[in-house]
C-alpha cells in the first residue's frame, strides 16, 4: 500500500512540475501570483485558478 501511495505522489509531483513550468514558459503565472490547484474525485485532471496578488514577496522568507 505505501509503495503504491508513493508511486501515485511521484505522478502527481510529476504532472504538476510538468503543469506549472508550462504555465511560466507561457507566461500566465509569473511573480506574485498565487496558484489554486483543484484535483477531482473521479477524474485524472487537476484544474488551475491564477490570482495576481501584486503584492511584493521576499524571496528568502516568502
Amino acid at each position: 500500500m505505501a509503495s503504491m501511495r508513493r508511486g501515485l505522489v511521484g505522478v502527481l509531483v510529476k504532472r504538476l512540475v510538468t503543469d506549472l513550468s508550462n504555465m511560466l514558459i507561457k507566461k500566465e503565472i509569473e511573480e506574485n501570483t498565487t496558484v489554486y490547484i483543484d484535483a477531482h474525485v473521479n477524474a485524472e485532471e487537476l484544474s488551475y485558478r491564477v490570482e495576481r496578488t501584486g503584492e511584493t514577496v521576499n524571496a528568502i522568507t516568502g
